[in-house]
């Protein structure tokens, strides 16, 4: 599963930094491109784990459920993330604009 870290400039100027697993860039919300240096990509979508209070274990743990989910199940992540006995809760879909997007990269 690819996983990518980057800072976010929102448009109130405040900035975060953000790890999103299994990211896809869109030109808009439905169209999917292959990387973030296409022209047409105008955001980066993917799965952010909200980390507070989890350590490193759990977070690989979380990390290790999105991947097996996207390798092997069909059901919805939250229904897959129940299944394993995690919490849906804190895996949140999330959509960022590519204007905000700085120190883009790509870990594996």
């Amino acid at each position: 599963m690819e996983k990518v870290k980057f800072l976010y400039t929102k448009e109130d100027g405040s900035t975060t930094e953000r790890t999103l697993l299994n990211p896809f860039f869109l030109k808009e919300a439905t169209n999917s491109l292959t990387d973030l240096d296409n022209n047409s990509v105008n955001y980066v979508k993917g799965h952010e784990l909200n980390k507070e209070g989890l350590n490193e274990s759990d977070i690989s743990e979380y990390e290790e459920a999105v991947q097996e989910y996207y390798e092997l199940e069909k059901k919805s992540l939250s229904e897959f993330l129940l299944h394993v006995g995690l919490d849906p809760k804190r895996i949140l879909e999330k959509c960022f604009k590519k204007q905000g997007v700085k120190e883009f990269k790509i870990l594996k």
